[in-house]
């Protein structure tokens, strides 16, 4: 997860070298970035053995992100990950219009607390709702979050995305938002509904 815009970029220069001695690079779910990588488009008009690159959707581990209960749900609306890029602009809006109710977790990047990875998958699990962004307009992919949110069992909002959706439709137990106005719109819904809410969870685990 990195600014793509970015010149001279370390971890551009890390994947360049993964592909020169690497046999199989398995993809945790970058489809797009995947496709420029084949088509040689900047910024990866330098990388080689791009053929080498392949779309594996990654597994949980079942013993730290597990199905959580009702009555652990604590917090209504969250969102997990550092407070940088578009993502603390929704970190803001949130907690602006939802005060106490909306929690922010986790990031070390800039700010926030350093969580286990046991921490976090407890919090995931005591979310009602928990709130999925992408954090640079250039770099749009499917998130972990997003398999580590549904395999607790904990709803989720996901930024509308292509990736997300060629694993994920939204008829299978996700919701997305386009806009500020149809996040506040299902936050909204789905704190009052809680059956629904429950129900897509559970589809999606």
């Amino acid at each position: 997860d990195y600014d793509e815009i970015t010149v001279n970029n370390s971890y551009l220069d890390l994947e360049k070298e993964s592909l020169q001695y690497s046999d199989l690079i398995l993809d945790a779910g970058y489809i797009a970035k995947t496709d420029r990588l084949r088509m040689n488009v900047p910024p990866y008009q330098d990388h080689q053995f791009v053929e080498k690159v392949a779309i594996a959707p990654a597994l949980t581990n079942p013993d730290i992100f597990f199905l959580g209960n009702r009555e652990d749900k604590v917090y209504d609306v969250a969102i997990f990950g550092g407070a940088f890029g578009d993502r603390k602009k929704w970190i803001d809006k949130l907690r602006d219009r939802y005060g106490v109710r909306f929690h922010h977790f986790g990031g070390v990047c800039r700010e926030g607390e350093f969580l286990s990875m046991e921490e976090y998958a407890k919090r995931l699990r005591c979310t009602r709702i928990a709130v999925n962004t992408q954090t640079y307009p250039s770099n749009i992919f499917i998130k972990g979050k997003v398999k580590e949110t549904i395999s607790c069992g904990t709803f989720l909002l996901e930024e509308d995305n292509p990736d997300t959706r060629k694993f994920i439709p939204d008829d299978v137990g996700i919701a997305y938002f386009r806009d500020e106005s149809e996040l506040y719109e299902k936050i909204d819904y789905y704190l009052e509904y809680e059956h629904e809410r429950e129900r897509i969870a559970l589809k999606a685990h």
